[in-house]
């Protein structure tokens, strides 16, 4: 994923990002695609952080007694990187070599590094740097998931269901990562339940409900491209019909299942016509921006995945990048 992309304004950091209804926090971004290792020392750290780009925020990872402090990577016929690496091929003789061992004056002297690391956080780079803090796992996640769980406004989904169709359209039918609606953002999983429940409780089409409530939704289990029915127009009123059954299903809570209830499927039949996700999403989202007094929709080709899906490694097929319909900036609260 575009590192880029996902910093979308001042609160996002482009190391962190929700996926999959999880926050995740990458290895890629701010340190040239990779998690900086304290036994590196305090003026290699300085080094990094003197290139970062000051007008975003960033979450920088320390590693604090990596593999490296006390074995020489690359040991071994097959270049060992860490002990658990040589302990799987070998299963008979698991132990780290002697000759891979590092000395005990090796290791004193990178756990030394490691203390420095920490002490010019603290005295030196912190004090200097307003802001700038340790943070821990939890308190990342408290602070990114404030105001998840607010209610969208009519306003807001009017906003994000619009952003879509304007932004597919441009794109010839492909989706977009994710879309923001005022200061929130998004995912397309999000969307496709937002709408779904604001479609399946309205009593008329337009008379959509005052506010709709985030479902945590996972994405499609495969995406679905081939032989796309386009042209037919659907009423609004069928398409209310079959969000309505769908809402129940997805919000249904339970034991675990083979299949998680909260998945987007992957195709939905409306009045007889079958529509990929995508498409599906799209026309929820042309149904709920209709003007006052439309009645039918039409059914237009969309392409099942969004350009986070095209950027996936090609090792890994179309059909199976429906986990990116849950990417979306995280917005971190940082208390001043």
């Amino acid at each position: 994923m575009n590192s880029d992309t996902l910093a979308a304004d001042e609160r996002c950091a482009p190391e962190v990002f929700w996926l999959d209804t999880a926050l995740r926090v990458s290895d890629y971004g701010a340190l040239g695609e990779r998690v900086f290792n304290a036994y590196e020392g305090p003026d290699a750290l300085a080094k990094l952080l003197e290139g970062l780009d000051r007008s975003k925020r960033h979450v920088v990872q320390v590693r604090l007694g990596h593999p490296a402090v006390y074995m020489k990577p690359g040991f071994g016929a097959r270049n060992y990187q860490t002990p658990l690496e040589h302990a799987y091929d070998n299963p008979k003789a698991p132990n780290l070599p002697p000759a891979a061992s590092r000395s005990p004056e090796e290791r004193a002297a990178m756990y030394a590094q490691e203390d420095a690391v920490l002490d010019w956080l603290v005295t030196t780079f912190f004090p200097t740097n307003a802001g700038s803090r340790f943070v821990s796992i939890q308190q990342l996640r408290n602070q990114a998931e404030a105001g998840l769980s607010d209610p969208v406004t009519r306003a807001e989904l009017q906003e994000a269901a619009k952003q879509l169709l304007d932004r597919t359209d441009a794109a010839l039918g492909q989706l977009p990562p994710f879309v923001a609606a005022g200061r929130r953002y998004f995912s397309l999983a999000d969307l496709f339940g937002l709408l779904t429940g604001a479609l399946g409780t309205a009593v008329a089409p337009g008379a959509w409900p005052p506010s709709s409530q985030v479902l945590a939704l996972f994405g499609p289990m495969e995406i679905v491209e081939a032989q796309q029915v386009t042209g037919p127009r659907i009423p609004i009123a069928a398409l209310m019909r079959e969000c309505a059954n769908l809402r129940g299903r997805l919000a249904t809570a339970g034991a675990a299942t083979p299949v998680p209830r909260n998945v987007v499927p992957s195709s939905v039949t409306v009045g007889g016509v079958r529509l990929t996700a995508a498409q599906f999403l799209r026309t929820a989202a042309e149904a709920y921006a209709a003007a006052p007094g439309t009645t039918e929709v039409e059914v237009k080709w969309t392409q099942g995945y969004s350009v986070f899906g095209g950027s996936f490694p090609p090792t890994r097929p179309l059909a199976d990048r429906g986990g990116t319909w849950t990417a979306k900036p995280a917005a971190i609260s940082m208390e001043k």
